[in-house]
């Protein structure tokens, strides 16, 4: 992250994550299983992300929310693979 600004490392989180989960989102978003819990999952996150402050935060905060975001991540490929099928 040396050489990337705090704005752009927000914009590169949010577009990897939109990448790897937003199409599926969208596509679960009016389901009624654990499809909308990822829906919601990935919304909160991606909000999470947006709603970072414009100045760069303490290293202790950017590493606990990395690690927020690995937990939920695991979730959206558990329900990912459960639902590839379907």
């Amino acid at each position: 992250m040396k050489n990337m600004s705090w704005k752009e490392y927000k914009a590169l989180k949010v577009r990897v994550l939109t990448n790897s989960y937003g199409e599926l989102a969208e596509k679960w978003e009016d389901e009624r299983d654990d499809r909308r819990v990822f829906y919601n999952i990935f919304h909160q996150i991606i909000d999470a992300i947006e709603r970072l402050p414009a100045r760069r935060l303490p290293n202790y905060v950017i590493v606990a929310m990395n690690a927020k975001i690995d937990e939920d991540r695991k979730v959206l490929d558990e329900i990912k693979e459960r639902f590839k099928d379907r």
